[in-house]
């Protein structure tokens, strides 16, 4: 129930930045075409597997969409979550660029490369979701039905799990934190200690430091609290065989 609400609010909140930031022109700025890639990302994962999947938990019968359901509710579970994270840490490392070297970035940036970059951080997301869609398949057990992968023809079912669990702890957690967590370390450095800043301080650009630092404070503490968790205790669990592989 509460992952269903949070899905409302979800939709509700990134229907709100994808409608002004299309709506707006001035709106559509660099790190905004980040942000509003985020926002799609998000609202596919909202309003398409979160209640489906929840469907599926609590219908007696398990899976009764269909098999093409059953492939593009898991591709967009893969895709949007690799899709969040690339363009997340696509915008992180644009800010930095903004604050670190503004000429520079500015003489480089541009609405058409950002709109390339995201084009292609798109297609690897699909690319490294292709497993899903190959694998993935309905199968009845008694009178329930499963949507889940099905790799064994290929490969033994729990080498893949453990697989898909190195990848998302490495590509969902440690990645993305090795990045960010330098990214925004510098920037703040930048703007504290750096060369950005010359003059002495004045009480607008101290409340534009302040508000920064707890920007990223934000930023890399709720993604280490969504993300860290859950899969240390996939991996821990998993290491001692002290749980069935959950499905991919």
């Amino acid at each position: 129930f509460v992952e269903l609400v949070l899905a409302v609010i979800g939709v509700l909140a990134n229907s709100l930045v994808i409608f002004v930031i299309a709506r707006y022109r001035e709106m559509r700025t660099v790190p905004n075409v980040f942000v509003l890639n985020i926002a799609v990302a998000d609202f596919l994962y909202c309003i398409e597997f979160v209640p489906i999947w929840n469907a599926y938990g609590f219908l007696p019968n398990g899976w009764i969409f269909g098999l093409a359901m059953c492939v593009i509710t898991r591709a967009i579970y893969g895709i949007c979550g690799n899709a969040s994270i690339l363009f997340m840490i696509a915008m992180s490392i644009e800010r930095y660029q903004a604050v670190a070297n503004p000429i520079v970035h500015h003489q480089r940036s541009s609405k058409k490369r950002t709109w390339i970059i995201s084009a292609g951080l798109w297609m690897v997301s699909v690319i490294f979701t292709i497993h899903i869609i190959v694998f993935t398949k309905v199968e009845t057990n008694g009178t329930r039905k499963a949507c889940k992968s099905d790799p064994t023809s290929i490969v033994p079912y729990e080498d893949y799990m453990k697989g898909i669990l190195i990848y998302r702890f490495v590509a969902w957690c440690v990645l993305p934190l090795s990045i960010l967590v330098p990214c925004y370390a510098r920037l703040y450095y930048k703007l504290h200690h750096g060369r950005v800043i010359q003059a002495a301080p004045s009480k607008s650009t101290v409340k534009s430091r302040n508000h920064v630092t707890r920007m990223v404070t934000v930023v890399v503490a709720v993604f280490a609290v969504s993300w860290m968790p859950m899969h240390i205790v996939y991996m821990v669990k998993y290491s001692f065989h002290l749980y069935s592989v959950p499905e991919g």
